[in-house]
């Protein structure tokens, strides 16, 4: 039930607070005296569409509360708690809309997203008005209102449970099967890495021969390659001497040493021939 509702800011209201009493309440006025901004702003505050021109010239932002009376609302109440929201006997709902056309929504001082704001406020209010909000034109309402005609709270409070109980476990088993092909892909990269090592056939020490090598290679440079090369192996004029390191399995390392000769100087004249 409808407890109370204040508007701030809203169209023509600077601020307006109307409380209600349970059984029936009546709004009369002639034409032009605000009815339709009221129930605007309830709408406004049940999570329908928001629009920067409700903003009152002036001010910042719009403000509209209202106050519900949940007592024996199990609805409302699970609604709440599945959204891990703070149940009382009273819900407060209310909507801010600024002038820049942002917009929040609270439940219990809480803010939540706007189409829980809209899912709490089919529970508490049915809006009868150009075919709008009629609970009875929707289809996802038949079912709860069958069930509340045939006093079966309990078993679809039941069925709920259950469902939500296989629900769990069908994600729990989706889980593990996907935990279970990632093993299977992990036994078999290491099986193709162990196929790898044994191509390989590593021996004892040839870790230090690598780190020798290595090293031997960081020292090679263009001064010191005639050097390296001279005392590699027998040298002599246009020889093309090669240096091999190779291991099964593993790619050859090689240095090529290209040393040339160079060419004889040129026999010497006379100077009296060349004159």
């Amino acid at each position: 039930m409808l407890k109370s509702l204040l508007i701030k800011n809203y169209a023509l209201i600077e601020e307006l607070s109307v409380p209600f009493s349970s059984g029936l309440v009546i709004i009369t006025g002639e034409t032009g005296a605000g009815k339709s901004i009221i129930i605007d702003a309830l709408s406004l505050v049940l999570g329908e569409r928001a629009s920067v021109e409700a903003v009152r010239t002036g001010a910042e932002k719009a403000v509209v509360e209202a106050v519900f009376d949940c007592t024996g609302n199990a609805k409302v109440n699970d609604l709440l708690r599945a959204n891990t929201l703070d149940t009382a006997d009273e819900l407060i709902a209310r909507r801010e809309v600024s002038a820049k056309g942002q917009s929040r929504c609270f439940l219990n001082d809480s803010p939540v997203t706007l189409a829980l704001l809209k899912q709490a406020g089919e529970l508490l209010v049915d809006l009868h008005g150009q075919h709008e909000h009629q609970s009875l034109l929707r289809v996802e309402t038949h079912c709860g209102m069958l069930d509340d005609f045939g006093g079966l709270d309990g078993m679809v409070q039941e069925y709920r449970t259950r469902y939500q109980r296989l629900k769990t476990a069908s994600q729990e088993y989706a889980g593990l099967r996907a935990k279970e092909q990632q093993l299977r892909e992990r036994r078999d990269f290491s099986l193709f890495q162990a196929q790898e090592i044994d191509a390989v056939a590593p021996q004892a020490g040839r870790k230090s021969g690598l780190k020798r090598i290595s090293a031997f290679l960081r020292t090679v440079n263009a001064s010191t390659v005639p050097q390296v090369s001279s005392t590699a192996c027998c040298m002599r004029a246009n020889v093309l001497p090669m240096i091999c390191w190779s291991w099964p399995g593993t790619s050859c390392i090689r240095l090529l040493l290209s040393i040339r000769s160079s060419p004889k100087p040129p026999t010497s004249v006379p100077l009296r021939k060349r004159l």
